[in-house]
């Protein structure tokens, strides 16, 4: 299972690139397959001298050009590392919903400043590099929840067949972007769908048609962040019970279903073809927004 860790500083000459070179190291001492990258807000022309310096002590040469933070990096970035509070508020201002973690209290800027307080800074950053790690791989991989669009459909089409015995057709999903009952979002990285998620929303009753997730990208919690989106989607619209169908051998989405509050509810006989299963019903019974139903006083 590979993370992107993506660090981001002002110039990119500094702390961003010794953090990323350490994070490599750190990685491979761990086993751990990782992806580092660094960016600036406002990249500079050169790697700083004394950076190149404080990581050759430690045995690490880097060969590094300043570049700028895209919209690329920051889409297929799994953990964003900022150096400050002010980096990660500028990235939230572009995307509110990027996984954007600063170190403790920030890693203090050694630009300009003696080789010492670049020691310092790379020794600083070492001291937190398990932490950063291992909070990379305690996160799902970071994707963005957006509605199905058009596009998507042939990519959805094909995580159905590779997901059911009885697949939506690319057909039958397109008619789902013109009713107007459904619902139907998407798990996007980096341009990719990855996953998805469809219901059916009538009179405050709302039924889950289908939760589908790549192969490749199953056992990341992408699942339940679509279903996590369903419901908050629902929520907006007033909704107050949710449903859906199950099979009772698939015992990894009963267990999500479980942990986000889903209960037994039924079974429907013979629900399920190839091979033939009934289907386990469960529900989910959402709270009242706040002071609804409450009495007045």
């Amino acid at each position: 299972m590979t993370r992107t860790i993506l660090f981001v500083c002002t110039g990119n000459t500094c702390r961003s690139p010794m953090a990323e070179a350490l994070c490599r190291r750190r990685a491979e001492e761990r086993a751990l397959q990782v992806e580092a990258a660094s960016a600036g807000l406002y990249p500079g022309d050169r790697l700083s001298e004394n950076a190149r310096l404080a990581l050759e002590e430690l045995g690490l040469s880097i060969e590094h050009t300043p570049r700028p933070v895209t919209a690329g990096l920051l889409a297929s970035a799994d953990l964003i590392v900022a150096m400050s509070e002010r980096h990660a508020h500028a990235l939230w201002s572009v995307d509110p919903t990027l996984p954007v973690v600063v170190p403790g209290y920030g890693i203090p800027d050694p630009f300009g400043g003696s080789l010492d307080d670049y020691r310092h800074c790379r020794d600083a950053l070492a001291g937190v590099m398990d932490l950063i790690l291992d909070e990379a791989f305690a996160r799902p991989p970071h994707v963005r929840i957006r509605p199905m669009a058009e596009g998507d459909l042939p990519a959805i089409a094909a995580l159905e067949r590779a997901s059911f015995s009885d697949p939506w057709s690319e057909q039958s999903l397109g008619e789902e972007l013109a009713n107007p009952l459904a619902v139907f979002l998407v798990a996007d990285r980096g341009g990719e769908a990855v996953g998805y998620a469809g219901m059916h929303l009538v009179a405050g009753e709302g039924f889950v048609c289908n939760v589908a997730v790549a192969p490749e990208a199953r056992g990341r919690g992408i699942g339940q962040l679509l279903m996590e989106s369903l419901i908050a989607h629902g929520r907006e619209d007033g909704m107050h019970t949710l449903s859906l169908d199950v099979r009772p051998s698939n015992r990894a989405a009963i267990a999500l279903y479980t942990r986000l509050g889903f209960l037994p509810a039924g079974t429907r006989p013979h629900f399920y073809r190839q091979p033939e299963e009934d289907g386990l019903i469960m529900n989910l019974t959402l709270d009242p927004p706040s002071g609804e139903g409450e009495a007045s006083v």
